[in-house]
């Protein structure tokens, strides 16, 4: 083995590593895309798409890396994923003489005060890379208040939960916004923030979603 790899070897096997960090250092780009099967779920009346199944383990271990631990690598996993569709999207919103602009659900103050970052802003930043000049707005949209953790609750409550829980600043109507999370299940948070852009004056508004 090379030099680095006894090193690797030696720094694992005094802190063994996460399987889900152990899944996503093995894993490429290739792997994961894949698995790209896009979803729609409709909420309310907004057709929010979701594009990697999260049954999957390797879809679970980047998300859990990149969302609970700032593994650079699973961010740049799912940025991966998400650069394609970006440049088609970008191209085809050109054609319609429409700016694309992604907007990340923003976390509460408290979440953010705890993980001391966004993920959806690490994985956004990795999926804008060098070859796309696609803008991202992080102060557009923020929390109005506080919310419980959406994996705690039943559908019902995560209707609730995330009424009303967005506000938006002034919404450029000739845009076409992007507003992106990592994982959704009944659509309810992507929905409510699609709520808040549209309040605040924008028309052209497409809710994504990692995974579903």
């Amino acid at each position: 083995m090379m030099d680095m790899d006894v090193f690797a070897w030696l720094l694992d096997a005094v802190f063994p590593p996460r399987e889900s960090e152990r899944a996503v250092r093995h894993a490429t780009l290739d792997e994961l895309c894949i698995l790209i099967r896009p979803f729609l779920i409709e909420s309310a009346g907004v057709p929010v798409t979701a594009l990697l199944p999260y049954r999957s383990l390797l879809v679970q271990a980047a998300i859990q890396e990149a969302k609970f631990h700032r593994n650079t690598r699973a961010a740049l996993l799912l940025g991966g994923v998400l650069r394609d569709y970006l440049l088609e999207l970008s191209s085809e919103e050109a054609g319609l003489s429409r700016k694309v602009v992604l907007i990340p659900i923003p976390l509460s103050q408290k979440r953010r005060a705890e993980r001391g970052y966004n993920q959806v802003e690490k994985i956004l930043a990795a999926a804008r890379g060098a070859d796309t000049d696609v803008p991202l707005d992080s102060s557009l949209l923020s929390r109005a208040r506080d919310t419980l953790p959406q994996t705690t609750l039943t559908r019902e409550a995560r209707l609730k939960n995330m009424n009303n829980a967005f506000v938006s600043a002034p919404a450029d109507p000739s845009v076409t916004y992007v507003v992106i999370d990592d994982v959704t299940t009944t659509g309810a948070t992507l929905r409510d923030a699609v709520r808040a852009l549209t309040d605040a004056g924008a028309t052209h508004i497409i809710p994504l979603a990692l995974a579903h």
